[in-house]
């Protein structure tokens, strides 16, 4: 049986981290929020918060894509948010929840040798199971810069909450007891060396290693929301769209929940 794990804090996290993302980060720990991305997102019209991260013990109010619940029990999982200065041009953060869902699987397979899966267009898997997922939000004052918005929610701990679908979580597959201010650290570090590099390369550099980890790839799905299409995922495009191969050929979506219709790959 695995224990709530340690307690989410600042001091014992940042040395955790490299020297180069504590120079450009600032963290805080609340004990308990509706929601880190909302929590920030009311700041961000007073301060100025480009490389602010927020932790929560708990979330009361998590929320996944589609106005979802993300449940964050007290102890147990992980729920932060990260505020970047960014290019106001929308279309300079195409792909980025992609990009974002690789570069924290990267991270966690480097330090924990966990394999994740990601789901398009946000939701991390491990074992065909979901144990996390990415909400990326963007704020903009009309001027030069906008404000980009990363909240991360993993499944750390077993929990008891009923939820719509299997989970995972990631003591339970390393097989003991996971640090959370360890994991945190993995993904601050994700992000940062991530947002670092976006300008240049944007998801572009992030396509292929998104791919090698598609959980939708040949596999026949459903897409909902809006316009109802059916097809086999055959990968994404340098946008972040996914490809849908149907009868009619290669199909881009661009937004939609992705359901699969069934197990075996075609």
């Amino acid at each position: 049986m695995f224990a709530i794990t340690d307690p989410l804090n600042v001091e014992v996290l940042s040395t955790r981290l490299a020297a180069s993302t504590r120079s450009v980060v600032v963290v805080e720990v609340a004990e308990e929020v509706a929601s880190t991305n909302e929590v920030l997102r009311q700041r961000a019209m007073q301060d100025m918060l480009h490389g602010r991260v927020l932790l929560a013990e708990s979330q009361t109010q998590g929320k996944g894509r589609l106005g979802r619940v993300w449940h964050t029990p007290k102890g147990k999982n992980l729920a932060l948010t990260l505020a970047w200065s960014c290019d106001p041009d929308p279309r300079s953060l195409a792909g980025i929840s992609l990009a974002v869902g690789a570069a924290v699987a990267e991270s966690l397979e480097k330090v924990f040798g966990v394999d994740m899966q990601l789901k398009w267009p946000n939701d991390m898997y491990l074992d065909g199971r979901k144990c996390g997922g990415v909400l990326v939000e963007t704020l903009t004052d009309g001027q030069q810069r906008s404000l980009v918005l990363i909240g991360v929610g993993l499944n750390i701990m077993p929990v008891d909450t009923e939820v719509d679908q299997p989970v995972a979580d990631l003591s339970s597959h390393v097989g003991r007891d996971v640090p959370r201010n360890n994991v945190a650290a993995c993904v601050i570090e994700a992000l940062v060396d991530l947002l670092q590099a976006w300008e240049a390369g944007g998801f572009s550099a992030w396509r292929e290693r998104w791919q090698a980890r598609d959980l939708l790839r040949d596999v026949a799905v459903t897409i909902s929301g809006g316009q109802t299409l059916t097809g086999v995922g055959c990968g994404v495009d340098d946008t972040g769209a996914l490809l849908l191969r149907t009868a009619e050929g290669i199909e881009p979506v661009f937004a939609g929940d992705a359901s699969v219709r069934k197990e075996q790959r075609v």
